[in-house]
């Protein structure tokens, strides 16, 4: 189960031990939001540097086959697409791999963004992201070529 507050605490300002509040004044909504359970709204309100942790996370987290969780994901990740730097697109793009979640949605309009900013892909988000539609089998033969085209050329920055 993820996170919950209890209802006398609801609408309070939450603080971990040492009296830190998370990013958002909550405890920690990256560790919160990987754990499931947590409402799309809430998944909304990640920056995308914090989503794409979140996602790597959960990939790798015991909740990892909760459907709704990756919706929520889905849902976020399209909301950031055109934020996301080449990093988050590949922990989200392998956090989905990992977690065997093919969401076309996700991936196609991550694919757009990607070739729009193959030039600032480093060597190691270029292997993930690649190895994220391989390994679900997505065909995007614009993604593939126009990486094929970036590294052959070595005018990326990681090339």
């Amino acid at each position: 189960a993820g996170f919950m507050v209890p209802k006398r605490r609801r609408g309070e300002e939450l603080t971990r031990p040492g009296g830190n509040a998370g990013p958002r004044g909550g405890i920690d909504s990256v560790g919160a939001a990987a754990g499931g359970g947590t409402s799309s709204s809430s998944m909304l309100q990640l920056s995308p540097s914090e989503l794409g942790a979140a996602v790597r996370a959960a990939s790798q987290g015991a909740n990892v086959g909760d459907l709704r969780m990756w919706r929520s994901f889905a849902e976020a990740t399209l909301f950031h697409a055109g934020q996301l730097k080449p990093k988050q697109m590949a922990f989200i793009t392998n956090g989905f791999a990992r977690a065997t979640v093919p969401d076309r949605d996700v991936f196609r309009r991550l694919a757009d963004s990607a070739i729009e900013q193959v030039h600032e892909f480093e060597p190691r988000d270029t292997a993930l992201l690649l190895n994220a539609y391989a390994k679900l089998q997505f065909r995007d033969l614009g993604l593939f070529e126009c990486f094929a085209k970036a590294i052959s050329s070595g005018d990326s920055i990681g090339y």
